[in-house]
């Protein structure tokens, strides 16, 4: 699965030009919503922006009416905002997971308990990030 969100695949969106204009435009909705428009007004200087920059070769300017009636009736923000919370989610388990595996590691390392790769196969880090632990418990 691809990234099509701003800041992401940048080769990709050089590549394909409609894409990159598309992922512009949904970012800057969700920037306006951010930034606490609501979501009639923000699709709407999304729209704008669009057309003054010209995205999808005037599609936006040629099909205005159309792509508010779209946009309006496709984005929901219950849904973006619990799209973001589960990212958000996501992203804790992973960083909680991560630390967790870290001090398991360090745990292991001051007990003396196991060589350097059997403790790496036991938190699931590499044997470099157990050798830095073990360099860090040294000092």
């Amino acid at each position: 699965m691809l990234n099509i969100n701003s800041g992401h695949n940048k080769t990709l969106f050089q590549k394909c030009k409609p894409l990159y204009h598309y992922s512009c435009y949904v970012d800057r909705v969700k920037s306006n919503v951010r930034s606490g428009m609501t979501k009639e007004k923000a699709i709407s200087e999304a729209v704008s922006f669009a057309i003054r920059n010209d995205f999808l070769d005037g599609y936006f300017k040629l099909q205005k009416a159309e792509v508010l009636n779209m946009s309006l009736t496709e984005f929901d923000q219950e849904a973006y905002d619990r799209h973001r919370f589960n990212e958000g989610k996501e992203v804790g388990i992973a960083e909680g997971e991560r630390k967790n595996a870290l001090q398991n590691a360090r745990n292991l390392l001051c007990m003396k308990l196991g060589s350097v790769e059997q403790i790496a196969q036991a938190t699931q880090l590499s044997v470099d990030e157990v050798l830095q632990l073990q360099e860090e418990l040294a000092v």
